[in-house]
C-alpha cells in the first residue's frame, strides 16, 4: 500500500515537470517575440516577462528534481522495509515449521518406544463393545517381554470382563514377531467377532492386522478355539 501511495505521487511530480517544462518553453517564446518586436515598447516588458517564466520554469524543473530523487529514495526505503519484513516473516514461518516437525519427530519418536497400555477406560470400553459376540479366543504370546506381558494382560482382563473364554499360549518365535494379528476361520459368527475384536482394540490406539482366515497361515492344526489372538513386540 505504501509503495503504491509513492508511485502515485512520482506520477504526480511527472506532471507537474512537464507543467514546468512547458513554462520554459513559455517563457522563451516570450523573449524571442520580444527581440522580433525590436523598437515596439512592449518589446522590454516582454523581454522581462520572457526571462522571469524561464527562470521560474527552470526553477520548478530543479525542484521538482530533488522531490523525485527524493521520492524515490523514500520508495527504496519503503521497499527494502518491506523486504526485511517478508524475510524476518519467512524466517518466522520457518523456524515455526521446523519447530513444529521437531515436536512431531520426537512426539512420534516417544510414542514408538512408549510401552501399549490400556487405560481403565479402553478396558471398560472392550469389555463393554464385545459382551455380545463373545467367544472362545487364544491369546498367544509370540514374545515374550515385559511390555508383550503388560498389554496382553490387560487385553486379557477385559475380554474375561466380556465374557470370552480365553487362554493364554507362549509361542516363541511364531509369526507375528512384531505388532498385533487375529486368525480365525471363515464361519459367520466367528468372523463376525473377530471383526469386532479387531475394531474395538483400533479404537483403542492398537496397531492391529487382520482378521485373516486360519486357512492364509501354515500354522500346524487348528486349535480348538475360532479366534487367536497374537501379540509380538511392538
Amino acid at each position: 500500500m505504501e509503495s503504491a501511495v509513492i508511485r502515485h505521487a512520482l506520477a504526480l511530480l511527472e506532471k507537474w515537470t512537464i507543467w514546468a517544462s512547458a513554462t520554459v518553453v513559455l517563457g522563451v517564446l516570450l523573449e524571442a517575440v520580444a527581440e522580433a518586436l525590436r523598437h515596439d515598447p512592449a518589446k522590454r516588458w516582454l523581454s522581462h516577462l520572457g526571462v522571469w517564466v524561464v527562470l521560474t520554469g527552470v526553477s520548478a524543473e530543479t525542484l521538482i528534481l530533488l522531490l523525485s530523487q527524493h521520492k524515490i529514495e523514500e520508495y527504496r526505503q519503503v521497499e527494502d522495509a518491506q523486504t526485511v519484513r517478508a524475510n524476518a516473516r519467512a524466517d518466522s514461518a520457518y523456524l515455526l515449521g521446523k519447530k513444529a516437525a521437531q515436536e512431531s519427530l520426537a512426539h512420534q519418536i516417544v510414542e514408538h518406544l512408549a510401552p501399549r497400555r490400556l487405560t481403565a477406560e479402553q478396558q471398560a470400553r472392550i469389555a463393554r463393545e464385545l459382551k455380545l459376540s463373545r467367544q472362545r479366543i487364544d491369546v498367544t504370546l509370540t514374545v515374550v517381554t515385559d511390555e508383550v506381558r503388560g498389554v496382553g494382560d490387560q487385553i486379557e482382563s477385559a475380554l474375561s470382563r466380556a465374557g470370552w473364554w480365553l487362554q493364554e499360549v507362549l509361542s516363541p518365535g511364531m509369526l507375528p514377531t512384531r505388532g498385533m494379528l487375529v486368525r480365525t476361520d471363515s464361519t459367520p459368527p466367528y468372523r463376525q467377532a473377530a471383526e469386532s475384536l479387531v475394531s474395538v482394540l483400533r479404537g483403542c490406539n492398537l496397531a492391529v492386522d487382520g482378521p485373516i482366515t486360519m486357512d492364509s497361515l501354515i500354522l500346524g492344526s487348528p486349535e480348538e478355539s475360532h479366534i487367536i489372538l497374537f501379540i509380538g513386540e511392538k
